[in-house]
This record gives structure tokens, C-alpha cells and sequence, in this order.
């Protein structure tokens, strides 16, 4: 072989070394990115849920105090209202 062809090998081979250490160096890059982007996202959710719970706990809140314990009222007023009728249905 002629010195030429050698060295042109040689510069082929270095090519090629080059890009296989680019491949590996974008593959640890992309991961590092995936790595990344799952953190966001896992933060982003975290953050989703405790809005949904501060909400959760909020109407929770209204449908007591404002639909349960009146409901709680007139469900009671009745019972006595009707305890207090058939009592006195009982006595005549």
C-alpha cells in the first residue's frame, strides 16, 4: 500500500472514532433531556394535584356548611314535626 492510502485509511478510521464518540455524546445528551423533561412533568403534576385538592377540600367545605347542615335542619324539623303529629294522633 502507498503511503497515501495509509494515511487516507487512517483519516477514515479517526472519522469514525469522531463519530461514534458524537453518537455516544448526543445519546448521553438526550437522556440527560428525557431525565429532564420527566422532572417537569412529575413537578407540574405534583402541582396540578395539590390545586385539585385545595379545590376538593373547598367545596367540600361549601356542600357542608351550605347544602349538608341546612338539609341536616329541615330533615330534623321534620321528623319532629312528624314524631310530634303521630303523637298526638296516639292520644285522640
Amino acid at each position: 500500500m502507498s503511503s497515501v492510502a495509509s494515511i487516507a485509511l487512517l483519516v477514515l478510521a479517526v472519522e469514525l472514532i469522531v463519530l461514534v464518540f458524537a453518537a455516544f455524546i448526543g445519546l448521553v445528551v438526550a437522556s440527560v433531556g428525557v431525565v429532564e423533561s420527566t422532572a417537569l412533568v412529575r413537578r407540574a403534576l405534583r402541582r396540578g394535584a395539590r390545586g385539585a385538592k385545595e379545590v376538593e377540600r373547598k367545596v367540600d367545605r361549601l356542600a357542608k356548611t351550605r347544602v349538608l347542615e341546612p338539609l341536616v335542619k329541615v330533615e330534623r324539623a321534620t321528623v319532629w314535626a312528624r314524631t310530634f303529629l303521630r303523637e298526638l294522633r296516639s292520644r285522640h
